[in-house]
């Protein structure tokens, strides 16, 4: 499978800076958030009424704080290239409708053991707000749980950033009417080492969608936890890595329960990982939540793990309706040996030499896993998740640069790999 290209893939990859949006058109927080924008064309909203504050050396705010503390509503936060160290990286972001976006190359936000309100490098409390381009690093509170954004309240998008070398790298609020949209961004080496800091931690919040993403190299902890009502997790690559770093306990925890929509995905488990399960659904549950369903389709699963007793999910008994669809699953990981699932269709499990460089399957058995592939997933989808412009089947794949691109046509095979 040749693991290690993706490693030296993504680790040379630069990401993009843009001026994106993804936004609702009001100011308000939802309850039941309308997530109706294509979530692959997501965007920072911005206007012409909007106030510009620029952040740089030779600009009339010289720190990320000052910007922050003259912020209004409806404000456009420029922060020129550079790397801002300590104090001056810090911010409290209370106002709504803000873009907060790097400008004329990378911007580095490095804690450099400060942080704002015993939180992180920022906290946010406004509706709509959107961080497109900046990196979060090295990031630590006396809690052990100290995150590049702590997110406490409002709606937060963030785009094209990285988090990095945190003990979070986002850290929401347990409020019912937040919601985290995550794009095209990179989460490495997060956690404090006792398995209770995370690469994203999203509490009981309204929703989450991330897409796009890379999640690698969390100390102990889980590249990817969520306990909100609905999390949308779509095209990403969760690649924890192959070296004595890379030990992550679960690829993607939601312990929880809820709605959980995972499509699309590369997802690997590491050599060292001291948990046998891929994922883990509503084992703690507690009636947080009166529906519980995960959705697992169009995955491409690598385990890596030293063990002959690997598993996929890790899901209570009962109370919980589990459906796996179009699954590429490798033969080290069992998968359906313990209980019956609500749907086990299209699934095709492989060996390691099944899977060219790219994760694609080798030529010899294209048409095998074509004619494996159910055809109708979105059938098990319930019309309470189809309202909120969700489907099981992938529109786009991965890509190197912490990216989504198209398909050219509907999936063909099983997995998250369409095109080589």
């Amino acid at each position: 499978m040749k693991i290690r290209v993706f490693t030296k893939i993504l680790a040379a990859t630069f990401f993009l800076f843009a001026v994106l949006s993804c936004s609702k058109k009001n100011n308000e927080p939802d309850t039941e958030p309308d997530f109706t924008t294509d979530p692959l064309n997501c965007l920072c909203e911005t206007n012409n009424n909007a106030t510009v504050l620029q952040v740089g050396a030779n600009k009339t705010y010289k720190t990320v704080t000052a910007a922050s503390e003259a912020a209004g509503d409806n404000s456009i936060i420029e922060i020129d290239a550079g790397t801002y160290k300590g104090d001056v990286a810090l911010a409290l972001w209370t106002k709504n409708n803000l873009v907060i976006r790097a400008v004329g190359g990378e911007v580095i936000l490095d804690a450099n053991g400060k942080y704002i309100d015993g939180k992180g490098i920022w906290d946010v409390r406004g509706v709509k707000v959107c961080v497109d381009g900046i990196t979060f690093m090295n990031d630590k509170v006396p809690e052990q749980i100290g995150a590049g954004i702590r997110l406490t309240s409002g709606n937060l998008t963030v785009i094209n950033c990285r988090f990095l070398h945190n003990e979070m790298g986002i850290l929401t609020a347990n409020e019912q009417p937040i919601t985290l949209t995550v794009r095209n961004s990179e989460f490495g080496y997060g956690g404090y080492g006792n398995g209770f800091s995370h690469n994203i931690y999203v509490g009981h919040i309204g929703r989450v969608d991330i897409s796009g993403c890379w999640f690698h190299h969390a100390d102990k902890g889980h590249l990817i936890k969520s306990r909100a009502a609905i999390s949308h997790i779509y095209s990403n690559l969760i690649f924890d890595g192959t070296d004595n770093d890379a030990r992550a306990s679960y690829s993607i925890d939601i312990p929880s329960g809820g709605q959980a929509v995972i499509v699309g995905n590369i997802i690997q488990k590491s050599p060292n990982s001291e948990q046998m399960h891929v994922l883990n659904f509503a084992t703690e549950f507690n009636d947080k939540y009166t529906t519980n369903q995960i959705f697992v389709a169009h995955n491409t699963i690598i385990n890596n793990r030293n063990s002959s007793n690997n598993r996929l999910l890790n899901a209570p008994s009962s109370k919980v309706e589990i459906y796996l669809l179009n699954n590429a699953i490798p033969e080290n990981t069992h998968y359906n040996d313990y209980r019956e699932w609500d749907a086990d269709k299209g699934n095709v499990v492989y060996q390691p030499n099944d899977l060219t460089a790219s994760n694609y399957p080798v030529a010899s058995l294209v048409s095998e896993w074509k004619s494996s592939m159910e055809k109708n997933i979105n059938s098990y989808l319930p019309n309470t998740l189809k309202n909120k412009s969700l489907s099981l089947v992938p529109s786009h794949q991965y890509d190197s640069r912490m990216q989504v691109k198209p398909l050219s046509a509907a999936p063909a095979i099983p997995g998250a790999v369409q095109t080589p």
